[in-house]
């Protein structure tokens, strides 16, 4: 008999509590509790929309689709934190709790009161992020109906990642043409042929490797984002803007031996590309060449004509070649003793002047041949 007291005491009491308004604090911890839940069903949501993603589904792209696949696991950790959380709420409010581990109508009512859930912010279930996926699966699909596909992935030094509004650099786009681009960590816009193995057969120097060219690519950009600067501050402040904004693009060229005009790379002054020439006898140091190429797409820095630029008697007067050799002092290529001249239409700051009489630079001419070369 005293047992059965106990426990209708007991259920009674039970009872009781949960029609007992909750203390302020309880308040907070039933709101948390419900925030959580929902919470839970949004990430759960989003798992399951995940699930259908074609990188997700196919699961044979995971390099190229490495997006979808980070945040499936980062959601994972979510979800588990969320549950963990719940849990522990779970003991400080279950007087409040149904057996389905709901919050019970009238406390319900009276939190959607006090916290209406009309207020609490929902996200868009992952459009933007299966848009991207789909976005570098089309780019894998036009990279095999370009037979390239194979060489793209064995390209080092170079994520497969495809460029979108947030990844700028260090990834791949795909032009309105069909055309593939690399786009390098420094920002510049590099063609596929230029990264593209050797064919069976075929005799190339080391430095045609794609990794090689991705590296030259990068030093020189980032020759002007230092000795340039120095030099000529604000014309290097306006080539590095258009080089982010992806208006310069590197080509890339394969010619004979036999073939001695333009040996490492050429360009027409204020053009938006320029070339490598790749060919049997090599070119040594490619990062000055794209360095020098870039200049003359300038044509602010570039003071000679085309034809006096490649004429060797009038080197000494040529900015871009001073611009070149001040940058790059170990150049292994010819020596030049530059004039006075060529040193001020590269420098064009009054700071820097002094530059032009730094002996290892070679012995200014101050002559008057200069005029030859204009």
């Amino acid at each position: 008999m005293r047992l059965v007291l106990i426990i209708q005491l007991f259920y009674s009491s039970f009872c009781f509590a949960n029609f007992l308004a909750p203390e302020m604090d309880e308040y907070l911890d039933l709101q948390e509790y419900r925030e959580r839940n929902i919470e839970l069903r949004r990430i759960q949501n989003l798992l399951d929309e995940l699930e259908k993603n074609p990188c997700i589904v196919k699961n044979d792209h995971y390099n190229e689709c490495s997006k979808p696949f980070s945040l499936m696991e980062d959601l994972l950790d979510q979800y588990q934190e969320q549950l963990e959380n719940i849990f522990t709420l779970k003991l400080n409010i279950y007087e409040y709790l149904d057996h389905d581990g709901n919050i019970l109508k009238s406390i319900e009512d009276q939190l959607e009161e006090q916290f209406p859930t009309s207020t609490l912010c929902s996200e868009k279930p992952l459009e933007d992020l299966i848009e991207q996926a789909d976005s570098m699966l089309i780019f894998i699909q036009r990279l095999k109906q370009n037979e390239k596909y194979d060489r793209f992935l064995s390209i080092e030094n170079a994520k497969k990642r495809d460029c979108d509004e947030e990844i700028k650099n260090d990834c791949w786009k795909i032009d309105e043409f069909g055309n593939v681009f690399y786009v390098s960590k420094k920002g510049l816009m590099v063609d596929t042929e230029c990264l593209l193995s050797a064919e069976e057969g075929e005799r190339t120097p080391d430095q045609y490797a794609p990794e090689e060219v991705i590296k030259a690519a990068n030093l020189a950009v980032s020759k002007l984002e230092s000795c340039f600067s120095e030099l000529n501050p604000r014309e290097a402040a306006s080539i590095l803007s258009k080089i982010q904004d992806q208006e310069y693009t590197m080509f890339c060229q394969r010619k004979k031996m036999g073939d001695k005009s333009h040996r490492c790379g050429y360009t027409h002054k204020g053009n938006d590309v320029f070339y490598l020439i790749f060919n049997e006898q090599g070119c040594d140091g490619y990062e000055e060449t794209i360095f020098h190429e870039i200049l003359h797409m300038n044509s602010y820095v570039d003071n000679l004509h085309t034809n006096n630029h490649n004429n060797g008697e009038c080197a000494k007067h040529d900015a871009v070649y001073f611009c070149s050799r001040s940058c790059f002092p170990k150049s292994q290529r010819p020596r030049i003793n530059f004039s006075y001249k060529a040193c001020l239409a590269c420098v064009k700051n009054k700071d820097e002047q002094h530059r032009c009489s730094n002996d290892a630079l070679g012995t200014p001419t101050l002559d008057q041949s200069f005029e030859t070369c204009r």
